[in-house]
């Protein structure tokens, strides 16, 4: 391969003649050396003394990626010795635009002499090459080239064919300059990290137009790195671009809007628009033109489209002219990005025709089936089309008045149908096209880039012409003029077609997808725009990484794009690290920072959109800002050893990047003593978390998410509630500590840190809705589920003097050791200082000042029902400390010592919480007490037979005076019985009252602990009395059990079923069944009341009633799969749906209660559905 061709290098000298030195008194846009990295310099490029426009805000110069040489080598410029890279090859990919997997092209790879060539079957459309770096200069530019082989042609195997329509050529910077292209690190380069590498027109194009520029506009440039001059070249047509962007006022668009609308909707020819003052001044148009003169004729591509979009308004929404448009504006060929595309768009016109299948309408279809069969026409058949048929030819409207018709031959008309037959007898049905080609422009003898040369230096004399108008002038003969579709010949001129096609062809290039294999090159038109940055972080993460995360709403979910695939074009894919330069030049996306509690790099971006000083980031009609300028920048730190993430959202670059010199030192570097978003600690990170909840919808949805501006950002940031900031603080601090009192803890639970802490927030990525609102939780809600964490209820029950008010006030006092998060704390605020501790007992804070010294607390319902004596009622207590007996009282009327009581019951066992009272009348009210031998009588308790209770809707948000406002749910009142608040969600949710039993139905010493910390058998309802089974998730290594979350059961089986469509476990055995005869309803109930699951041998069917008094209706009913279920998850965890005791009249189906969304629903008994008994509780016989 190349080997053979090597020339030894020692040997090999390139000539680079003329060299110039970087032109005097010019601010560059080439690399300084040293890192000297100083904001300011807006990138400004002469050109031979051509007016040009500025930005008036900074861009940064990149940082060096290369040297100069050194020393006299007489003019010459010698490769250099292979400096000391960790890698001996480097292997460059691209895509090769049009290749089919079969096909097999020629390659060639150069640097200036040295070359070698290999073929390649274009099996994924791509080529691939391992450059072996001992081989190759590294200071000489590479030049890639290929065409698709003809195996028919004469040519040598790995011959080079640049007249072939099939041929390509780029050419990329020098491997050393490559090599810190590698910002992955993994040896291989492609066109998402080196744009050039593929073969396209695009990149063909602009190599063209770049030596154009370095040849004479910008030949001063023309002898620096290669980097730095094709920067050199980017940022030269940015600039002119800049002068092609017209913003068009609301009532120029209706203008054009209604001149269409008189057209009868009809989009042809061109539209003349005056353009104001300042519309004129932004295009940069002559100072003398008179203000009747200051207009420009809008062509008919951009009509079809500002007409297309009139009802859809993009946030980067100026109309960009055409280079024509420009030109006549200026009399002189305009150098913009606009050129490249539109030779680009040349270069493809010059490619292999495109053939357009035209389906004719089942209403006119018939007739012409007709019309063929009968052989009456002998020449050619007039079909008229609509505008739709005419967009996909490329075409535009034809004008008022005139049909739009395109004339097919005879014979090419019954190819067609028989074509439409044959489909039709082998598939029954088929669609009747006709295949419409265009015709094939006239291939001169001159190469692709030689075409290209003589077309710009044709533009450069005669700027009024299209670029077509110039090749057709060179190489067409006017013989031979090129009609492109013969049968619309009748209707439009050849001149009309060419000019659509043209403008068609370069609005849909402007236009392409962000899945199109040309977006990388056109977006590497664009010129980057640098940002040096340093910031700190705690130095408690010693194995960190850094990133830099370009995005704000998240990726479309793939669920939708199945279905919806033109959303994966609609914008560009987010959430990826942008490229970082460090220290050594060397561009990265991830930094290691270990040993480190610091970082400075430089951000490189591309001003992809020329909008680095339009700068509007936000939301505008439902279109959000999503160029690399106006996105929002976050910091991602990992810490390798703790799992710690941290983040820092910084916001869009064209509003960052211009702080050094509003607010800062104007050093060149943004430090975070300028801007404190740059502490990267704990308090940025509950920020983050913060500012994307406040940014959902009302329902949790992410669809407006958009970037926020600089200020807004630091508007909401000021509001953010200082309790929940410390309190996620908190959590991320306690895991880069790793240590909470003398426990070990790893807060981790789900897939990263970050998720478990956007889980505090009620936020889950993975459907459409990431929360069930944009409200932040309240600080006590918080300290509720992070007292719910396995590693917390690990330190729990590992001291047992401790309770969630020791935890949250440690681990918030332990923000103010964080250097990183000072800026939060200024003198006289102390972290955690509104934390109320309250002592590890029954009673809480509420209560402690009300209530007796010693009092008994927890007095309860356990149970209810009725027998041969009358109703009976049971009444459970806290077991107290010291306690060896309990004395029960009762009685119709008050009383405040146990001895006045008319009724009373000694209860002498010790241990013993639970007793019956029997004989009670349905329609009385009794008043009960219970005390132990060591402590004072518990506050009075009131129970009637005939009470129904009334669970509350746990809604606490409504109008005012409302139901919200009233109740046990909205009272913070201490409530004696339980010597907690009435709404506490200590003991349930708001103001429901609830009790963890184990498997023997004894209450468990810890109630404040999770299920996955402690689980738990059932669960009593104080207020009813009733007892709840609780359901397991069984994880893949357990046995299945009857407790199974995951278990189906049947009403009734149907007639001669063996299979269902659910799973069930037989208790004996512990094994699956499908059988829905093994797997009733019946089955399960007599299995629990046989084995006494909870001590209890009453459980059966909730009705209607019972299942709505553990409901939770704060939460919205939802569709959606990861919509949080309305009940609570403390109490009753995966539980999602269950039957009711509620038949229908005819008892064919029965009630079941979906928990997800509110709502019941009448199922057929033969169905399967996941069961939920219940118990009446507990009797304790005298």
């Amino acid at each position: 391969m190349l080997f053979k061709h090597l020339i030894t290098r020692s040997a090999i000298i390139f000539v680079l003649a003329g060299c110039s030195e970087q032109p005097k008194n010019e601010e560059s846009t080439s690399p300084p050396t040293g890192g000297n990295n100083t904001l300011g310099i807006d990138g400004k490029i002469q050109d031979k003394g051509d007016n040009n426009t500025q930005d008036s805000g900074t861009q940064t110069p990149p940082p060096s990626l290369t040297n100069s040489s050194s020393g006299d080598n007489n003019g010459a410029i010698l490769p250099s010795s292979l400096p000391a890279f960790s890698r001996k090859t480097l292997t460059i990919s691209g895509s090769v635009l049009g290749s089919l997997a079969t096909e097999t092209y020629a390659f060639r790879v150069c640097a200036n002499q040295v070359c070698d060539s290999w073929q390649e079957v274009m099996a994924d459309g791509r080529y691939q090459y391992k450059l072996q770096l001992s081989q190759w200069p590294l200071n000489i530019p590479i030049t890639i080239e290929g065409n698709k082989k003809n195996n028919a042609s004469s040519q040598p195997t790995n011959s080079i064919n640049e007249l072939s329509t099939s041929y390509f050529k780029t050419e990329v910077a020098p491997i050393e300059q490559l090599i810190k292209r590698d910002s992955n690190d993994d040896g291989m380069l492609d066109e998402k990290e080196v744009a050039t590498l593929s073969l396209n027109a695009v990149n063909m194009a602009f190599n063209i137009v770049a030596k154009h520029l370095l040849s004479d506009k910008l030949s001063n440039y023309s002898q620096l790195p290669y980097d730095s001059k094709i920067e050199a070249v980017r940022q030269y047509l940015s600039n002119k671009s800049k002068m092609a962007q017209l913003k068009l006022t609301d009532s120029q668009k209706q203008e054009i809007v209604t001149h269409i609308d008189i057209q009868n909707d009809k989009v042809f020819g061109e539209y003349s628009l005056n353009l104001t003052p300042e519309q004129w001044a932004d295009i940069n148009g002559p100072l003398n033109t008179p203000d009747e003169k200051k207009a420009i004729k809008i062509n008919t591509s951009q009509l079809n489209e500002l007409y297309t979009n009139h009802y859809y308004s993009k946030t980067q929404g100026p109309l960009i002219l055409s280079v024509n448009q420009s030109n006549a504006i200026h009399n002189e060929l305009t150098y913009s990005q606009q050129l490249v595309l539109e030779l680009a768009v040349f270069y493809q016109m010059l490619l292999k025709p495109k053939i357009t299948d035209l389906v004719i309408s089942r209403y006119d279809r018939a007739a012409l089936i007709e019309k063929i069969e009968s052989k009456t026409v002998t020449q050619s058949y007039s079909i008229a089309i609509d505008s739709d048929s005419l967009r996909k030819m490329g075409m535009f409207d034809i004008p008022v008045g005139n049909e739009a018709k395109i004339e097919i031959s005879a014979d090419e008309m019954s190819r067609a149908y028989d074509k439409y037959k044959k489909a039709v007898e082998e598939n029954g049905f088929a669609e009747f096209t006709i295949a419409i080609k265009q015709a094939q422009w006239p291939i001169s003898d001159k190469t692709f880039e030689q075409v290209g040369n003589l077309i710009l230096k044709a533009a450069d004399s005669n700027p009024s012409l299209e670029l077509w108008q110039h090749y057709q002038n060179e190489f067409v003969p006017a013989r031979n003029s090129i009609t492109v579709y013969q049968e619309l010949s009748k209707v439009l001129s050849p001149d009309t077609q060419k000019a659509y096609l043209f403008q068609n062809h370069v609005q849909n290039l402007r236009n392409t997808g962000h899945t199109h294999p040309l977006k990388p090159a056109i977006l590497s038109l664009a010129p980057e725009r640098y940002l040096k940055i340093s910031g700190r972080f705690p130095k408690e993460l010693k194995q960190a990484t850094m990133s830099i995360i370009l995005g704000s709403r998240p990726n479309p979910d793939p669920g939708l794009v199945k279905y919806q695939p033109e959303l994966l074009d609609r914008h560009p894919e987010r959430h990826l690290p942008v490229e970082l330069i460090d220290n050594e030049n060397q561009r990265r996306k991830e930094l290691d920072l270990s040993g480190e509690s610091s970082f400075v790099a430089t951000i490189a971006l591309r001003d992809i959109d020329n909008l680095y000083s339009y700068c509007k980031p936000g939301l505008v009609k439902n279109d959000h800002t999503s160029d690399e300028m106006q996105d929002t920048l976050t910091i991602h730190l990992r810490d390798k050893i703790t799992g710690v993430e941290l983040r820092s959202v910084l916001g869009s670059f064209c509003e960052i990047a211009k702080l050094d010199q509003q607010q800062g030192n104007k050093d060149g570097i943004l430090s975070h003593e300028e801007f404190e978003r740059l502490n990267v600690g704990y308090v940025s990170t509950a920020k983050a978390a913060l500012l994307l909840k406040s940014s959902l919808t009302s329902r949790g949805g992410s669809y407006y998410i958009a970037p926020l501006k600089h200020q807004e950002i630091t508007d909401r940031y000021n509001q953010m509630p200082r309790k929940q900031v410390e309190l996620l603080s908190a959590f991320m601090a306690l895991q880069a500590n790793g240590t909470l009192f003398t426990s070990t803890v790893d807060l981790g639970e789900r897939g990263t840190l970050y998720e478990d802490l956007l889980a505090l927030l009620d936020i889950t990525f993975g459907g459409y809705s990431l929360s069930r609102s944009n409200t932040y939780p309240s600080a006590e809600e918080l300290q509720n589920k992070i007292s719910n964490i396995y590693a917390i209820n690990k330190v729990l029950i590992e001291n047992p003097d401790v309770n969630i008010s020791h935890i949250i006030q440690t681990i918030t006092n332990r923000l103010q050791d964080s250097e990183t998060d000072q800026y939060y704390f200024p003198s006289g605020i102390r972290p955690g200082s509104w934390v109320t501790v309250y002592p590890v007992t029954a009673i809480d804070v509420t209560c402690q000042k009300s209530m007796q010294e010693n009092q008994l607390v927890g007095l309860r319902l356990e149970g209810k029902g009725q027998n041969e004596s009358g109703h009976w009622v049971t009444i459970g207590w806290d077991e107290q400390l010291g306690a060896s007996s309990y004395t029960l009282g009762w009685d119709e009327i008050h009383f405040d010592q146990i001895i006045e009581a008319r009724n009373v019951l000694a209860i002498d066992k010790q241990g013993h919480t639970r007793a019956t009272i029997l004989g009670l009348e349905f329609n009385k009210n009794y008043y009960i007490r219970v005390q132990s031998n060591t402590g004072s009588p518990s506050a009075l308790m009131s129970y009637s037979p005939s009470h129904i209770h009334v669970a509350d809707s746990r809604t606490t948000e409504g109008l005012a005076g409302d139901d919200s406002s009233r109740g046990r749910d909205s009272s913070s009142a201490c409530d004696p019985l339980t010597g907690k608040a009435e709404n506490t969600n200590d003991d349930g949710l708001l103001g429901a009252r609830y009790l963890k039993l184990d498997a023997a139905g004894k209450p468990l010493a810890r109630q404040d602990l999770s299920y996955n910390a402690l689980p738990f058998a059932c669960v009593l309802d104080a207020h009813t009395g009733l007892v709840w089974e609780t359901k397991h998730q069984r994880s893949g290594e357990e046995d299945y059990t009857i407790y199974d979350s995951d278990n189906m059961f049947v009403m009734q089986p149907a007639n001669g079923a063996t299979q269902f469509g659910g799973t069930c476990t037989i208790h004996e055995t512990n094994q699956i069944s499908t059988d829905p005869n093994q797997c009733t309803v019946a089955k399960q109930i007599q299995t629990f009341n046989s084995i006494q699951r909870c001590g209890l041998s009453n459980w059966r069917l909730p009705n209607f009633h019972e299942s709505h008094t553990l409901l939770d209706f704060s939460y919205a009913s939802s569709n959606m799969s990861n919509a949080p279920s309305g009940i609570d998850h403390h109490y009753f965890p995966h539980i999602k749906s269950m039957w009711l005791d509620a038949p229908n009249l005819d008892k064919s189906g029965y009630l079941a209660l979906s928990l997800q969304r509110l709502i019941t629903m009448h199922v057929d008994t033969s169905n399967h559905k996941p069961l939920t008994l219940v118990s009446d509780g507990f009797y304790v016989k005298p």
